[in-house]
């Protein structure tokens, strides 16, 4: 796996997928000490100070497989980021994920990814538009395809006050929960190889009932009261895991309902339906 770091750039993402249209039948990862235009979710701006592990990993879409292989990605990408986080901090348990795409600490949000499905451009197009880059890559020839751009911040030697006050959820950092640095080249790199792996298994195997379950006993307020907000509507139910596609399952009303999408947040036991 090829690895480009680079002292700032306006995302990760964006330029992960120049890279992949040089790179097509490689995984690459890309990192950035600090991004200008970061981003999260539905094209939320993501603050990446210096002190974050801000990576993209582009991984190559297979394409004899069906694209819904590919959906549970956030989760599988989530897990593999909380295992790699659990030996940095002494509660590991303090580790959950947060539906669909987050990872938190002791509550706050650690660490959050952003999938995107891509066709980079052509070789000459990427050429282009990087010219450091292209100087480093080796185009191998081969033509364009799909890939899977996995956008993956952690909120690692930073005060979590520099992130702004504009947030969804409440942020932490390592260094503010352990009140200790961790080495960001070795963290990139650890979290780079630990998806990667997790993305191998999933072309593999598939969204299997182990690693499921593994999601599910990390899961944020599992079997717990909460609320989702589904496309401008707000649902309450009690959290009840994930169905076999990774969705969301909540138990609203005694009735239990799948949701593919939405963003969740836990209450008081008082709220409980």
């Amino acid at each position: 796996m090829k690895h480009f770091h680079f002292n700032q750039l306006d995302s990760t993402n964006t330029r992960a997928e120049i890279l992949a249209g040089l790179n097509p039948a490689r995984p690459l990862l890309v990192s950035a000490r600090t991004q200008t235009r970061g981003r999260g979710r539905t094209g939320r701006p993501w603050s990446s100070p210096a002190g974050g592990a801000w990576m993209t990993l582009a991984w190559p879409v297979r394409a004899e497989l069906a694209a819904d292989v590919y959906a549970p990605a956030p989760l599988v990408a989530g897990l593999a980021i909380l295992q790699t986080l659990a030996p940095l901090v002494s509660d590991a348990e303090a580790l959950a994920i947060k539906w669909p795409n987050d990872v938190l600490l002791a509550g706050g949000k650690v660490a959050g990814v952003l999938c995107e499905r891509v066709v980079p451009a052509s070789r000459h197009a990427a050429t282009e538009a990087v010219t450091e880059a292209a100087t480093e890559a080796k185009a191998d020839g081969s033509p364009a395809r799909a890939c899977l751009l996995i956008g993956v911040g952690v909120n690692a030697n930073i005060d979590p006050a520099d992130l702004g006050t504009d947030l969804r959820h409440p942020a932490t950092s390592l260094r503010a929960h352990t009140g200790q640095s961790v080495a960001l080249p070795a963290l990139i790199l650890a979290l780079g190889r630990a998806i990667a792996q997790a993305m191998r298994d999933l072309e593999s195997h598939g969204f299997t009932p182990a690693t499921r379950e593994a999601i599910e006993a990390r899961l944020a307020w599992r079997d717990e009261p909460v609320t989702l907000n589904d496309g401008g509507e707000a649902r309450t139910g009690v959290c009840r895991g994930l169905d076999e596609r990774g969705a969301l399952v909540l138990e609203i009303g005694g009735v239990r309902r799948s949701f593919e999408a939405g963003e969740v947040h836990g209450l008081s036991p008082a709220a409980a339906v």
